[in-house]
């Protein structure tokens, strides 16, 4: 319903506080899924609410386009060398961009046939990040109710508290007042005008 349901502010988001906020956010709530980034705190935490994970996959593939930069910068690659390893990048993101879940299967499986040939980067992002979390990166194609991104919830928290504000918030309380108001703001806003039946 495109609404905030639950929230707190925490001194840090460990695996144990992300699983209490979620347990009593969701308490006695029918749950499908939860779509987050690849915090590596979260996918624990939501493994022990016990319901299904979905990688964001705008984060996802902003990791990966981040591991082959850092990579690009640490090698100096030919222009052949280049040209090969953005074809297997192509072959990685063919993967994520499946339509469903065969597909996202056969590109997966063909990776794997070619891993001896694959570079150092994507044989790495393959078996450390495609391969151990491919069900919590293609749920979406299993669901089709799933979304595939975060990043409504995500940009409402950074509107709450864009770097400048951070900066002049300096207690608790004065940071909690400011995200509560911020909150109430878009919740109105975004149910202005939308009549929902009373339970």
């Amino acid at each position: 319903m495109n609404s905030v349901v639950s929230m707190d502010l925490v001194k840090s988001e460990d695996i144990e506080t992300i699983y209490k906020f979620l347990d009593d956010s969701l308490h006695n709530q029918p749950k499908i899924c939860i779509v987050s980034d690849l915090k590596d705190e979260y996918h624990p935490a939501i493994e022990k609410v016990g319901v299904r994970h979905q990688f964001c996959m705008f984060h996802t593939k902003q990791k990966i386009n981040r591991n082959i930069r850092e990579d690009k910068k640490r090698n100096n690659y030919s222009d052949e060398e280049l040209e090969y390893l953005n074809y297997c990048k192509q072959l990685v993101f063919d993967v994520l961009n499946a339509n469903d879940l065969e597909s996202a299967k056969k590109g997966r499986d063909y990776l794997i046939s070619i891993q001896n040939n694959l570079p150092k980067v994507i044989f790495n992002l393959l078996w450390f990040f495609i391969i151990p979390y491919f069900k919590t990166i293609t749920f979406h194609l299993e669901n089709s109710n799933v979304p595939t991104t975060s990043n409504k919830i995500e940009n409402f928290f950074q509107k709450v508290f864009p770097k400048h504000i951070k900066k002049t918030l300096r207690t608790f309380e004065g940071a909690r007042t400011r995200f509560y108001l911020k909150t109430k703001y878009w919740v109105q806003r975004n149910f202005r005008g939308i009549h929902h039946q009373s339970y």
